[in-house]
């Protein structure tokens, strides 16, 4: 199973190979809520993406889910990337409903840190 540290190494990967220009700067991390569809990474970055009519998914759906159908993510891929928290599988048959909001906890501080390491690098 990958650290939060590198499922969120290769969610800023993805995003800048496959996301928009500046996905950075669509993120609000004063707002960021990893349990949120909205206000998460991929709510913020794709939240005004326009969907084209292939895409299952339209434009008045949050920003989680344009992600997914327009990056053709399932929630596996999601979830490997840092961008949901692990399922209740790959945290184990013993693992509680705390184990996940662990996980969005942690998720959400790493993406905070790493966030603000570019800002203040740039």
């Amino acid at each position: 199973m990958l650290t939060i540290a590198e499922r969120v190494d290769a969610g800023i990967k993805f995003l800048d190979e496959h996301g928009p220009e500046k996905w950075r700067e669509k993120i609000v991390l004063k707002q960021l809520n990893m349990r949120s569809i909205c206000d998460c990474v991929l709510g913020f970055v794709y939240a005004d993406c326009k969907m084209e009519e292939h895409h299952k998914c339209n434009d008045k759906q949050p920003g989680y889910w344009k992600a997914q159908a327009y990056l053709n993510m399932d929630a596996i891929t999601c979830q490997q990337l840092g961008f949901d928290a692990s399922s209740s599988e790959e945290l184990g048959s013993n693992a509680y409903y705390s184990d996940k909001r662990n996980d969005y906890v942690a998720l959400q501080e790493e993406w905070i840190r790493r966030l603000t390491e570019v800002k203040e690098v740039a």
